[in-house]
């Protein structure tokens, strides 16, 4: 609302001498101070108590209607009581968690590709895709290109790290992941005894295909994978144990190069029988095109060629010169596919195995200590302010 300079200037007056609000004789000084009697003063500030801008309890408000920071500021440290009373029932939440939070050790591997499993390779591939193109031919395999975080995070992996038998050094036993978070074990729940009654209407399955089911989702929190834009690639593992969470790690490095390694060897065999059997097929060719020249040769001799009967001789000579070009690439070939189907190639490098965590990982405790008193701070200071000044 718009004061008047004189509605101004009582509460600048006020402001600046708050304490004339419950003290009558102060109000007289400083009513003194300023020219006015103390009566006028007292109306006055009755009038902005009506207009709202003087809280009942004696909290001064601007005339914009903002809170007086110093006031503020004021109210906070006299009410800090009540803020170390939020704070502590937060910090009290927080140690609760941190209780019953089963603790976490993280173990990480980190690994990248040998490039694009070699750069002749690539090379001979678009080479004899190319010839085989141009002849009519088709069926060769391009050269694979393998996404690691993909076949990390595929169900395949996971299903074979739950099915695994691990080795726990707390319970002092070998099991599955299913038998080691207990999720075979049947327990009383209202959400499983409403699930009973109240069908959700999916297809039924086994126990155990429930099981890994949940395990599986269970397994998607533990493990996380990222890549750098250098093509490093980082797998992190949490588990409740420092080595089961190492045997892991280590387990998904050893299945990705095996699993590389196969598609690989699957890849190189079809690719070499694809070049045998066109090798087969160009070396009949070339030897049917010779047959045809020699017999064009006995039927007409060079020496009495007329030019259509040279030209057909040409002819035929560059057909056999094709198909020999075909015959002797796909020789070539022929071999280096032979050599990369027998030879052990490194496709993937594992920079650092995984190693036991000597401390916990999770969950941060100071984090979330200090995250609960800023918790308890943050609700606090909202509530004082508008237990206060429920108007503004």
């Amino acid at each position: 609302m718009e004061l008047t300079s004189h509605e101004q200037k009582i509460l600048d007056i006020v402001n600046n001498h708050p304490e004339i609000l419950d003290n009558p004789e102060k109000r007289v000084q400083v009513a003194e101070l300023y020219g006015l009697s103390e009566k006028t003063l007292r109306n006055r500030i009755a009038e902005l108590k009506k207009y709202g801008l003087i809280h009942p309890n004696n909290k001064v408000i601007t005339s914009n209607r903002d809170i007086d920071i110093v006031q503020i500021f004021q109210l906070i440290w006299q009410s800090k009581l009540t803020i170390i009373t939020y704070s502590f029932t937060w910090g009290v939440l927080a140690v609760l968690f941190l209780f019953i939070k089963t603790p976490m050790f993280t173990s990480t591997i980190t690994m990248y590709p040998a490039g694009d499993l070699s750069q002749s390779k690539a090379v001979m591939g678009t080479n004899l895709s190319t010839i085989a193109e141009s002849f009519g031919l088709a069926g060769l395999s391009p050269t694979p290109n393998y996404n690691i975080p993909d076949i990390v995070n595929s169900s395949r992996i996971k299903k074979e790290i739950i099915l695994h038998e691990w080795e726990s050094r707390v319970k002092n036993s070998k099991q599955s992941l299913i038998t080691y978070w207990e999720i075979d074990q049947k327990s009383f729940s209202i959400l499983g005894l409403i699930r009973s009654i109240f069908p959700d209407g999916n297809v039924n399955s086994s126990n155990n295909d429930k099981n890994l089911d949940i395990a599986i989702r269970e397994l998607e929190d533990r493990i996380t994978v990222s890549e750098s834009g250098s093509g490093l690639i980082t797998v992190d593992v949490d588990m409740e144990e420092p080595y089961l969470a190492s045997d892991i790690a280590n387990f998904v490095s050893d299945f990705v190069i095996k699993f590389v390694s196969k598609v690989q060897k699957t890849n190189a065999y079809k690719n070499r029988v694809f070049i045998e059997e066109q090798l087969s097929v160009a070396s009949i060719k070339l030897k049917e095109s010779e047959k045809i020249l020699v017999q064009f040769k006995n039927q007409h001799p060079i020496n009495l060629d007329t030019p259509d009967l040279a030209m057909s001789r040409m002819g035929l000579i560059r057909n056999i010169e094709e198909n020999q070009t075909v015959y002797l690439t796909f020789r070539q070939q022929y071999e280096i596919a032979r050599i990369d189907e027998q030879k052990e190639e490194i496709l993937i490098n594992i920079l650092d195995v995984a190693v036991p965590a000597v401390k916990v990982s999770k969950p941060k405790k100071i984090f979330i200590l200090l995250l609960a008193g800023f918790l308890g701070i943050g609700i606090s200071i909202p509530v004082i302010l508008y237990r206060e000044y429920p108007s503004i």
